[in-house]
């Protein structure tokens, strides 16, 4: 026999108040202590969503049934990032939504996310919610307030060696793996049912980049947001238009507003009509000026998810250089 000690489960979704169809306190916990699990972490996406002291103390009167030790996620909302630190100490963090989920909790604005980063005590944990893009972009976030993170079921390869990446790099990011992204694949979704292998964003490919290369599109704008000394050394997708990434931040670390945002892309000939496809070296900073141009009106917006790297690592790929340069036969990461 082998003894352990009581689990915890950090991520849960126990659907009280609003879906108790699903699940509720009694049937959860008691699911938990089952499987050897005495603490459970509550997650703040009901119905309503616990954003405040009222819908709080609502949860935790749910909770009431509870059959093992429990702690409540509030919930990051686009208008609580001044009222959410007061009940710090009564929840086990706050939860900030990246990504779709279940309710209306989703933050789309970078401007939400900054608040609620700079806001919520420093003592206490803050988990997202995000994917593929969104995850590089909080890590960024993480590092420009220089606080921890930890970011909720992990789900693919890219974003584990990212936050490998990350945790190199001395960033304190921590992170999950649910048991379902462990065991199952694409391959199982036929047999599981339909309607759980969609993405967002959807990802450009090097194909995609190739035929703007070839064939430009005047409504088409390929963006390199690496920085100018990147470009004179390692050159550029021809036609690409260069906008140093760290133009989107003020001096204090901060985005720049929305309205300066929109106007410095206008600016540069891109357009809310136009397709826009952002590339960088590796993604990681793609990801957030992708959001930025979200936040400014744009909406066909791609991002080359193998990024100058994929490209600039193969010999067939046309590479534009300064006049007098010579093209890199191959590129690293670093």
């Amino acid at each position: 026999m082998l003894r352990l000690p009581g689990l915890i489960d950090p991520h849960v979704h126990l659907r009280e108040p609003g879906a108790t169809h699903k699940e509720d306190w009694d049937t959860g916990t008691a699911a938990a202590l089952a499987g050897g699990f005495t603490t459970v972490l509550a997650m703040p996406n009901t119905r309503p969503p616990v954003t405040d002291a009222a819908t709080l103390a609502l949860a935790l009167a749910a909770a009431a049934k509870a059959r093992c030790d429990y702690a409540q996620f509030l919930g990051a909302g686009a208008d609580n990032s001044a009222s959410a630190p007061a009940l710090a100490a009564d929840v086990a963090g706050l939860k900030m939504y990246l990504d779709q989920t279940y309710g209306p909790l989703r933050l789309d604005a970078l401007t939400d996310w900054q608040a609620h980063f700079a806001s919520w005590p420093t003592a206490r944990p803050i988990v997202a919610h995000a994917e593929d893009r969104t995850l590089a972009a909080v890590i960024l976030m993480a590092a420009l307030y220089r606080r921890p993170v930890h970011l909720a079921h992990v789900s693919l390869r890219d974003e584990i060696l990212l936050i490998r990446k990350a945790k190199e790099q001395g960033l304190p990011v921590t992170c999950e793996v649910a048991p379902h992204h462990l065991f199952l694949t694409e391959d199982d979704i036929p047999q599981l049912g339909s309607g759980r292998g969609e993405v967002r964003p959807r990802l450009a490919t090097a194909a995609d980049v190739l035929n703007q290369v070839n064939e430009p599109d005047r409504n088409t704008v390929l963006l390199d947001v690496r920085t100018e000394a990147e470009y004179l050394s390692d050159g550029k997708i021809p036609s690409s238009v260069i906008w140093d990434f760290a133009d989107n931040f003020s001096k204090d670390g901060t985005f720049k507003t929305v309205e300066t945002t929109r106007i410095n892309y206008l600016n540069r000939g891109m357009r809310p009509e136009n397709r826009i496809i952002v590339y960088c070296q590796t993604s990681m900073r793609a990801a957030p000026v992708f959001l930025r141009l979200y936040d400014a009106g744009y909406r066909n917006i791609r991002i080359y998810d193998g990024a100058y790297l994929e490209w600039s690592g193969n010999p067939n790929s046309p590479i534009e250089m300064p006049a007098g340069a010579v093209a890199p036969s191959s590129k690293d990461a670093s």
